[in-house]
């Protein structure tokens, strides 16, 4: 029984990550529970600030509730790791987190350093048809802003995987050696 939940910040490789993982041994039938279903509008829903904590792990629960517990591997990305990034207490994600734990997900945190959050962050050529780079640059106000809050972000996950009950690794996705990042969190899906 493979379960993961795939954390990290913009541009680390999520995407490409599950997306290779689908094609490996023992994950081709995976049920993947994508970022627009465990996230929403997390990000604009936190910065507006009318939104009672309540109702984000709600939208957790739900997600837990819809998972096919007899599947072999489910993979989700960005769980209550990224929740925690954004301000939401652990105190309050900590019954979700023991949920996961009895349902013996694991995380794996794919992780860049601070050197390559600009790159790989902040100026994502494939999100520029959305305004990405200026939509965060007008958020923090400058690039170097915006980076510090990307690798404060990154940190926060780390430091959520403290408190975390979930085994865990992190992958660092600086080299984009995706074969070779790929066998090493399918590796860590297996081991006890």
């Amino acid at each position: 029984m493979k379960r993961l939940i795939i954390e990290g910040v913009a541009g680390t490789g999520k995407t490409t990550a599950i997306e290779l993982l689908k094609k490996a041994v023992g994950f081709e039938n995976s049920l993947i529970v994508t970022e627009e279903h465990t996230l929403g509008e997390l990000f604009s829903e936190i910065q507006e600030g009318k939104i009672p904590s309540a109702h984000f792990i709600k939208r957790l629960e739900n997600v837990i509730d819809k998972l096919n517990q007899d599947c072999d591997s489910i993979i989700l990305e960005r769980f209550h790791h990224s929740y925690y990034a954004l301000g939401i207490d652990w105190e309050l994600l900590k019954p979700i987190d023991e949920i996961l734990s009895r349902m013996n997900f694991k995380t794996v945190l794919l992780d860049l350093p601070k050197s390559q959050l600009e790159k790989r962050s902040l100026k994502r050529v494939e999100r520029n048809d959305v305004g990405w780079e200026t939509g965060f640059l007008e958020l923090y106000g400058s690039p170097e802003a915006a980076i510090n809050a990307f690798f404060e972000s990154q940190q926060k996950r780390k430091d959520s995987l403290k408190l975390s009950r979930l085994k865990n690794c992190i992958v660092d996705t600086s080299l984009m050696d995706w074969k070779n990042i790929v066998s090493n969190i399918s590796n860590f899906s297996i081991c006890e």
